[in-house]
């Protein structure tokens, strides 16, 4: 189970980033051309800095009940996950060069949603899943995501809770 929930995690979050060129604010659209990289055009910066598995505290991840799943830098951020064993897996991830404009509609709902004084957009999936999407600059977004919940209403909530407990921990939006 823990492997399909890392699998699924990092499904919605390269699906979520890839394939979609300029967007418009809160309904970000598939292109039919080629996609756009962010990579070209940005730098990593603030978010080079972000380590994913120190943004929740240790008093947080005791008070959730969170077992340590790793580290992972295999879906072009820096990732690190938790699981609530029975209930949910968590993952935090750091993009360096995707920004909010990448995010692909295609398959999943997308929804403008500030976290904190970041902008931000929530992301939920077709099978469930759901991320929040917390933007550092132009080009660079943490992202975290709930998936393999027990009831997948209840991923979205789980989502945003965690996103509002590492948001200030992360460094002022560049805009």
């Amino acid at each position: 189970m823990r492997g399909l929930a890392l699998v699924s995690l990092l499904a919605v979050a390269v699906l979520a980033v890839a394939g979609c060129a300029d967007a418009v604010a809160g309904s970000p659209a598939p292109t039919t051309g080629p996609s756009v990289s962010a990579s070209a055009t940005g730098t990593p910066g603030l978010s080079a800095a972000i380590d994913p598995c120190t943004l929740l505290t240790d008093p947080q991840i005791q008070q959730f009940g969170l077992l340590p799943g790793g580290r992972d830098t295999a879906a072009g951020g820096r990732d690190c996950n938790w699981r609530k064993t029975g209930q949910y897996s968590l993952g935090v991830e750091v993009f360096d060069h995707e920004g909010l404009d990448q995010l692909s509609s295609v398959g999943r709902t997308i929804t403008n949603y500030p976290v904190g004084s970041h902008d931000g957009r929530q992301v939920s999936s077709q099978d469930g899943g759901c991320g929040v999407y917390v933007q550092i600059t132009r080009n660079s977004i943490v992202v975290v995501a709930a998936v393999d919940v027990l009831d997948a209403a209840q991923s979205c909530p789980l989502a945003d809770q965690y996103a509002t407990l590492i948001e200030p921990e992360l460094p002022a939006e560049q805009r």
